[in-house]
């Protein structure tokens, strides 16, 4: 599989088909946090439109913002936790989703939270918060953060503090979600 469609819109260059996905966080020019960034930022349009003001990561971004102050890897966690919200926004952001998994060249038939997780895990990030020893009991508090950041405004489902704990819990793998019912 290959890091597919980067457009030139993008800012990132086409890579459409040059670096093979299990090599993308060998490269310098491309390295892992980067590789996901241009993924989810490689449409340009549908994930910022300045019209709606609506992006259909935003609601990742306004849980991996108070993530951060855990001292984590914001690109890392972006990579854990967008599959979750792709599904989340399912029904809210189809034509931005199907924009982007063109240009990124999901095969017909793949849910695009499912092609992320793989690719996710492809480039050699972990796919779940456990990986990085988040601990559970401060979910609630991330939760709260979360709802009140101002990118959760900028998700095209609104979510509250609820969803944001439903979304972060699984987001921290099943050994982990299982001990935290």
């Amino acid at each position: 599989r290959k890091c597919e469609g980067l457009p030139d819109r993008s800012g990132y260059g086409n890579y459409r088909g040059h670096i093979p996905r299990r090599h993308c966080r060998r490269h310098h020019h491309f390295p892992a946090g980067g590789a996901v960034s241009a993924v989810v930022h490689s449409t340009g349009k549908p994930f910022c439109s300045a019209a709606h003001s609506v992006q259909p990561d935003g609601g990742a971004h306004a849980m991996a913002t108070p993530l951060g102050e855990l001292h984590l890897h914001h690109g890392t966690l972006i990579g854990i936790l967008l599959p979750h919200i792709l599904r989340f926004n399912e029904g809210h952001a189809d034509a931005a989703y199907a924009d982007l998994a063109d240009a990124m060249g999901v095969a017909d038939g793949i849910a695009l939270h499912d092609w992320m997780t793989d690719f996710v895990a492809d480039i050699g990030l972990p796919k779940t918060q456990s990986a990085l020893d988040v601990d559970a009991t401060l979910l609630p508090q991330i939760a709260e953060k979360a709802a009140a950041d101002h990118l959760s405004a900028t998700n095209p489902r609104p979510a509250g503090t609820e969803d944001y704990l439903h979304l972060l819990r699984a987001a921290m793998g099943r050994r982990a979600t299982a001990s935290l019912a």
